[in-house]
């Protein structure tokens, strides 16, 4: 899989945190990087700003790419999946026997949050 870093002349200006990418200066490793945001009023000719709310300037050059924060991962995501396919098969043509059946999805999802509120869900 190949990522493809965006300018950062189209980065998000509404303090989103992002992860910044800028040449470190040094030959053994020509790149940094940083999670942060922009932030015009923490430091007006430099307002990119680091998780650790230092400037990114203060390690070198401004940022020059960026990319969007990774998504957390769903850790229920297998266990949905596995629920659904086991349940579907048990609750075709449900619907039409009880009309105010809720569908298999929100099934599954009753049934995790029973397990998670009796605490045997992974965390």
């Amino acid at each position: 899989m190949q990522i493809k870093l965006n300018p950062i002349a189209t980065a998000p200006r509404d303090g989103t945190y992002i992860l910044l990418f800028g040449d470190s200066g040094y030959n053994g490793t020509p790149l940094r990087a940083h999670v942060g945001h922009y932030d015009a009023e923490y430091r007006p000719r430099s307002p990119w700003v680091t998780h650790s709310q230092d400037s990114f300037l203060d390690d070198g050059g401004e940022p020059k790419w960026w990319l969007p924060m990774p998504v957390k991962p769903d850790p229920l995501a297998d266990l949905r999946s596995a629920l659904n396919a086991a349940l579907s098969p048990l609750t075709v043509g449900r619907s039409e026997r009880w009309p105010g059946w809720p569908g298999t999805s929100l099934f599954v999802e009753n049934v995790l949050a029973t397990l998670d509120k009796r605490g045997l869900l992974p965390k």
